[in-house]
């Protein structure tokens, strides 16, 4: 990784000449090269042309996706893509906890991890619209959930995402956990010490504010004049 295309040339210049001295083998048809350069004031995403031992690095072309440490990354930022995703996702969780031979409320307990590894990396890179998550993806849920319980269609769900305390099941929405996700983003670029970073921070706030930001600042606050009063 770099910041401008010579350096990245010399860098991948650096690697062969240690790969020649340590007696390795390069592999550039193995590998891919990614980058986006600014143009007209717009970034956009272009197609560097790096070489190493004489071969051509391929090129992740225009808009496609680029999976990095299992992670698919793609500079627009495409939502359909993200939507299909999402509900190939969790339909692979939904039937991989159903073949689980446990009981209905280990069911639940082992969907609501699953949910929360699989779909919060997505959800805290792209927003989705609420009605989409309700519409699509919590009502995958909330349907497998009837089966497992063999609830009647018209029985209420609304004691899915309550605590156990309160005789629900303590299972988080997709919905919800979409919220939660956004507000981690959102604190995270206010709260960043680049001065970009912490303006986008601000300005996504301001243009679609998170119900939860203002109590998760104000526990964040009181923490911290916690720590310093200990101090």
């Amino acid at each position: 990784m770099s910041d401008s295309y010579n350096d990245a040339q010399l860098v991948l210049t650096f690697f062969q000449r240690w790969a020649a001295w340590a007696d390795l083998t390069i592999r550039p048809d193995k590998s891919f090269a990614y980058g986006a350069a600014q143009r007209s004031g717009h970034y956009q995403q272009i197609l560097p042309n790096f070489h190493v031992n004489g071969q051509s690095v391929p090129v992740i072309a225009l808009g496609a996706p680029m999976v990095y440490l299992g992670r698919s990354f793609t500079f627009s930022a495409d939502a359909e893509r993200a939507k299909n995703n999402l509900i190939d996702i969790l339909g692979e969780v939904l039937t991989f906890v159903d073949s689980l031979p446990i009981s209905p409320h280990l069911k639940c307990h082992a969907l609501n991890l699953q949910i929360r590894a699989k779909l919060t990396f997505t959800l805290s890179h792209h927003t989705l619209c609420s009605t989409w998550l309700r519409t699509h993806l919590d009502n995958m849920v909330t349907g497998r959930v009837r089966s497992w319980l063999e609830l009647p269609p018209s029985a209420t769900i609304l004691f899915v995402p309550l605590p156990l305390k309160l005789l629900g099941l303590d299972l988080i929405l997709p919905s919800m956990l979409a919220e939660l996700c956004q507000l981690g983003t959102e604190m995270t670029l206010a709260q960043s010490k680049d001065t970009g970073m912490h303006v986008l921070g601000r300005l996504v706030h301001e243009n679609a504010p998170s119900p939860f930001y203002h109590l998760v600042k104000q526990a964040s606050r009181k923490s911290a004049m916690k720590a310093a009063k200990a101090v």
